[in-house]
């Protein structure tokens, strides 16, 4: 699974499932591969019996959560789970204000942009800040801090064992061209994310800043690859669960 196989990555998952069921990391692991794959309820009842069960990754599934429900046009109930910051914990605070940001965008909520700028200007610093407000900015002003170009330059120079850090890192690229109305721009990151084994067909199909993208035939044959190894994943969960079940 290091090598981003999203299928072996499901099977190493819910082995850990099958083991124990009630294992928080378990349904968080879960949660987030199916929102991913396109099951997105189901994801999200995982991501919310992981937040139940263990109070140390509550934060992480929260983040998860509000993504997945953004996904399904729940913006109001999205966007209030992002309220409070989770705490000073750097990585947490990387998830939670990048994802604030990515909803603001994607909602095309220029309002919500202004006042996530103001609040980051007294925020404690977090390495994905640059990226934050640099995405954040684009919307607003239609330019992409050098910055922030910068952090995603760096991000995208992985190796072959960092596959799905360059998936998530193409999608980044994907939705900047998105904010700035670059289209090639845009189905070049597609193809980077289809070249890194992108599963989340979710985030293909639904997110409103790759509508410009899909009349192109770049953006079919990548929804071709990505719905193949979607479909393979949720076989693997399909078999599983129904044994967990039985």
């Amino acid at each position: 699974s290091a090598l981003g196989d999203a299928v072996t990555a499901a099977r190493e998952i819910l082995a850990g499932y099958r083991e124990n069921p009630r294992l928080g990391d378990a349904h968080d692991y879960c949660g987030r591969l199916l929102v991913e794959v396109g099951c997105i309820d189901a994801g999200i009842d995982h991501l919310r019996a992981a937040a139940e069960a263990e109070p140390g990754i509550r934060a992480h599934a929260v983040v998860d959560i509000a993504r997945a429900l953004a996904l399904k046009g729940a913006w109001t109930e999205s966007l209030a789970l992002l309220e409070s910051a989770p705490s000073n914990n750097p990585s947490l605070l990387n998830l939670y204000w990048l994802m604030r940001a990515r909803l603001a965008v994607w909602k095309g909520d220029k309002e919500l942009a202004q006042r996530l700028l103001a609040e980051l200007a007294t925020s404690t610093d977090f390495p994905a800040k640059s990226m934050t407000l640099g995405a954040l900015a684009a919307m607003l002003t239609g330019q992409v801090p050098r910055e922030a170009m910068k952090f995603l330059d760096e991000r995208s120079a992985g190796t072959p064992q960092a596959l799905r850090r360059r998936s998530f890192t193409a999608q980044i690229q994907a939705e900047v061209a998105g904010i700035l109305g670059d289209v090639d721009a845009g189905l070049r990151a597609l193809s980077a994310a289809d070249e890194a084994r992108l599963i989340d067909i979710a985030w293909l199909e639904q997110c409103d800043l790759l509508a410009p993208l899909r009349s192109s035939p770049v953006y079919a044959t990548v929804h071709e690859h990505v719905q193949a190894r979607a479909l393979e994943v949720r076989e693997v969960f399909a078999t599983a669960l129904t044994e967990v079940r039985e």
